[in-house]
Order: C-alpha cells, then sequence, then structure tokens
C-alpha cells in the first residue's frame, strides 16, 4: 500500500520523506490500467475499502506523540494530522471529479451526510 510504504513509513522512522516518489502521472497511469484490466466496479471499489481500513488500524496503533511531530516531506515540514487531511483533501477532489463525470452522464448521486 503505496501510502504506508512510501509515506507512513518515513514518519514511523523520524526519517525525512523523499520529494517525490515516482512519477504521479505513471502512479495514475498505473492506477487506470487496473481499473481497466477487467476487475469489477465492486471488486475495485472494495480493494479501495480494505485498503483504508488496514491504514485506519495501522493509524490507530501509532503513539499519540506523532500525531503533532513534525517530518521533513521534500522540502516542507508537516505533521502526521496535516499529511492525512492532505489525503483527505486529495479524496474529496477525486470524489467531486467522479461526481462531475456521472452528473455528465446523466447520473445523479444521492448525497450521504457523514
Amino acid at each position: 500500500m503505496f501510502v504506508w510504504d512510501e509515506r507512513f513509513s518515513y514518519f514511523l522512522k523520524s526519517t525525512n520523506t523523499p520529494p517525490k516518489i515516482g512519477d504521479v502521472e505513471e502512479i495514475n497511469k498505473n492506477a487506470a490500467h487496473e481499473a481497466k484490466s477487467g476487475i469489477s466496479k465492486n471488486a475495485l471499489i472494495d480493494e479501495v475499502i480494505e485498503c483504508r481500513l488496514v491504514l485506519s488500524r495501522k493509524l490507530q496503533e501509532l503513539p499519540n506523540r506523532m500525531w503533532e511531530e513534525k517530518f521533513q516531506l521534500g522540502h516542507s515540514w508537516i505533521t502526521l494530522c496535516e499529511y492525512i487531511k492532505g489525503m483527505i483533501e486529495h479524496d474529496d477532489h477525486h470524489k467531486n471529479q467522479i461526481e462531475k463525470f456521472l452528473l455528465n452522464k446523466g447520473i445523479e448521486l444521492f448525497k450521504q451526510e457523514v
């Protein structure tokens, strides 16, 4: 799982993360390829949910002190809380892209309050 292996592992080791791990376009291309590989929509969604559940369980095991500790991410300093906030914003960005795509196809989603 990229986020755990390539990001959180650096937080845990208290070492600086590389400024960039791989080419973002290449990562997205590989993800698109996997999505079009014949895997069903439900299986793909289940896979994403399972990865997030594993990540959530691992994060719950972290000591409290790690949540506000500053770590270097590339050329910036960031806390684990700030990093996760950024992940949420990134997810929202993709969710909005999907909703816009579906609306353009005439498919309206029911909004769910969280």
